[in-house]
């Protein structure tokens, strides 16, 4: 007659260890989701704080030069393309970019962001000048924008 061996209890404790990892790798699943939830959460965060102090900056600028949009531009260090449009562009880590290439359909493509200062058409006569700063990215999506109003120095 054969003898029989008792059952040891390793086929109890491997399924107990599969179990194990299986929870372990879910719960890790879930924490990595949050990290990058979170990851993407604090870059669109950052770009909305750099969007905001660069419209700040730049409503300051247009108000202390009475929205003479020449010397807006000169206190921003940006481009003057028409008598109403100042433009100053950014690359993707916020630092400024002074010589813009543009690809054919018009977008530049060494820049990321572009601060916008725009002169809102007058109304004759009054003592304010309207304008409007805006932060958006080269593909035309507004980040944030912020109105602006300056004296009139030729009015006074």
């Amino acid at each position: 007659m054969r003898e029989r061996k008792a059952p040891s209890g390793s086929g109890l404790f491997l399924i107990e260890l599969l179990f194990g990892l299986l929870i372990f790798a879910l719960t890790a699943a879930v924490c990595l989701q949050i990290f990058v939830g979170s990851h993407r959460i604090s870059n669109e965060s950052n770009r909305l704080n750099h969007a905001v102090v660069m419209a700040q900056n730049g409503a300051e600028c247009f108000k202390a030069s009475g929205g003479d949009l020449r010397d807006t531009a000169m206190l921003i260090k940006g481009h003057l393309y028409s008598d109403d449009v100042v433009f100053k562009y950014f690359d993707s880590e916020w630092n400024s970019v002074f010589t813009i290439s543009f690809d054919e359909a018009g977008k530049a493509t060494n820049a990321a962001y572009v601060l916008e200062i725009r002169r809102l058409p007058e109304q004759n006569g009054h003592m304010v000048i309207a304008g409007e700063a805006v932060v958006s990215d080269v593909a035309g999506h507004v980040i944030f924008s912020i109105p602006v109003a300056a004296l009139n120095r030729e009015a006074l």
